[in-house]
């Protein structure tokens, strides 16, 4: 389920709401880890909230495979399962940036490998792949 909420403007922020992510949950009756909040392209005293009623990556998804197309990476679905994430690589201005984050365990060198992977299969791209962890790295990549 997702909503836009438009708070009243100049009483809270994305950042204030964001913090009380654990309360929204709460009232909610669900996990945290099913509530996402998201900031608004329009206003700071707006924001998109999904509440992930079934999570589709819970016991897994299958890999398709690499898929590159026009500069754009397919990593697979969000977790409610309504859209597919992509990451984009390049467009008309050229090359762009990214930044994974996240708690140990939450898929960011999956979410790396997906991208090398995608990234090679274009024929297009060099790759040199780095994991910060000892134990980390990709045989894939």
């Amino acid at each position: 389920m997702r909503f836009t909420v438009a708070t009243v403007p100049g009483s809270t922020s994305f950042d204030t709401a964001h913090a009380l992510r654990g309360r929204i949950a709460s009232g909610l009756q669900r996990p945290s880890s099913r509530i996402v909040l998201e900031p608004s392209d329009v206003d700071e005293s707006m924001f998109d909230l999904t509440v992930i009623t079934r999570d589709v990556l819970a016991d897994g998804v299958p890999y398709t495979g690499p898929v590159y197309h026009d500069g754009r990476v397919e990593i697979g679905a969000f977790a409610d399962g309504d859209d597919t994430a992509t990451y984009t690589a390049a467009d008309r201005a050229g090359a762009r940036n990214g930044l994974a984050t996240g708690e140990p365990g939450s898929g960011k060198s999956a979410f790396l490998e997906s991208v090398g992977m995608g990234l090679l299969s274009s024929g297009s791209w060099h790759l040199m792949f780095g994991d910060g962890d000892p134990e980390g790295g990709s045989p894939r990549c």
